[in-house]
């Protein structure tokens, strides 16, 4: 399936120092509650009723049979500091929406019967010319949250800053730290998110920042490391280390707790033939996709990557923070008019995608 001469290398060690432009993220905490707000959503042309609100930015989206479908994104006018939830209970048919007074939530997962997301847990921030980061307000104590009711109330989960939590059923997950400023660790539940474990990063030396991570039994998954954006300095401050190169790897995590380095890319501003990958999303029998400035299947626990041409009428490219489900289909965020449109897409041979419904990307 694909174009196999785009196939990308196995890797087994890049070196080379690169980083990457500083993205500044705002990021507010608040009290839990839903307020239901009107609006349409188009599928195929017909507007739904009762339809989610306009101009929200959808972030992530989970579903378990592609029935039930939850995405999870910033409110309209909030600046990501209001969460914006839209449900499914007929696979697209009809949809309905609420927002929450907590921060947007950035990535999702279904844990059993609860949904936990959480928010990009880092405050803006930036630099001068001496590349010592200056962070603008506090740093948030609670990123992660919790919703038992299919995403009307949310409450935080735990305390910490720990970012993209991925589960594999109501007690075992995984999740990060924030990879903006220089705190790569990975951290493991078995008792569904009420206490977690730092262990060792998969990642290598060169590429310690883990951006994006996918759990497919308990103690094994994948970790997508690339380099960092930021160092600690011997004071304890956070240095900038800006850069237009990027490299990266996809590493796989065994269940005796060993890694192995599997495919791996560079990206460099001055060439444009570079492979940028931003999410993965990986199955327990080493199939999977990859998502960036482009889209990658792999059958072979992402030693290969098989670069696919995105289809469908309107898609123009997806973002793998959704959910595989058996075979090849997949529910993932979809992007159309050159990303002026963001949307919830499917696909069930991960090549040929549709849009279940779409909203204008506003949230500012």
């Amino acid at each position: 399936m694909g174009d196999k001469s785009r196939n990308l290398p196995r890797g087994r060690g890049l070196t080379g120092r690169a980083g990457i432009a500083i993205w500044s993220l705002v990021v507010a905490l608040g009290a839990c509650g839903p307020a239901g707000v009107g609006g349409t959503a188009t599928q195929a042309g017909v507007s739904l009723s009762p339809g989610p609100m306009t101009g929200i930015a959808l972030y992530a989206v989970a579903t378990r049979d592609g029935v039930d479908i939850v995405g999870v994104g910033a409110a309209p006018h909030s600046r990501d500091t209001r969460l914006a939830v839209v449900r499914t209970t007929d696979g697209g048919s009809t949809w309905s929406s609420s927002t929450a007074e907590i921060p947007a939530l950035q990535t999702l997962t279904w844990a059993g019967d609860r949904l936990i997301g959480a928010t990009s847990c880092v405050p803006e921030h930036d630099y001068n010319d001496t590349l010592e980061v200056h962070v603008h307000g506090r740093l948030p104590t609670t990123c992660m949250y919790v919703s038992d009711d299919h995403g009307a109330q949310w409450s935080g989960l735990v305390s910490g800053r720990m970012v993209d939590p991925t589960f594999i059923d109501d007690r075992h997950g995984w999740a990060r730290s924030p990879d903006q400023l220089a705190e790569p660790a990975l951290y493991s539940t078995d008792d569904g998110g009420l206490s977690w474990r730092a262990f060792r990063s998969p990642c290598p030396p060169d590429r310690p920042a883990i951006t994006s991570i996918s759990l497919v039994a308990p103690g094994t998954g994948y970790a997508l490391c690339k380099t960092a954006k930021y160092r600690m300095s011997s004071d304890g401050t956070w240095l900038a280390v800006p850069s237009p190169q990027e490299d990266w790897a996809i590493v796989e995590v065994l269940v005796d707790g060993t890694a192995e380095l599997r495919a791996n890319g560079h990206v460099d501003e001055a060439d444009t033939s570079g492979t940028f990958v931003r999410d993965i999303a990986m199955r327990e029998d080493g199939s999977g996709l990859v998502t960036g400035t482009g889209t990658w299947s792999t059958d072979d626990h992402a030693m290969t990557l098989v670069r696919q041409d995105v289809r469908g009428a309107g898609v123009t490219g997806v973002s793998a923070r959704g959910s595989l489900l058996p075979g090849n289909t997949a529910v993932f965020v979809g992007f159309a008019s050159d990303g002026a449109v963001t949307g919830i897409a499917t696909t069930t041979d991960g090549v040929t995608w549709r849009l279940l419904a779409e909203w204008p990307w506003s949230p500012l």
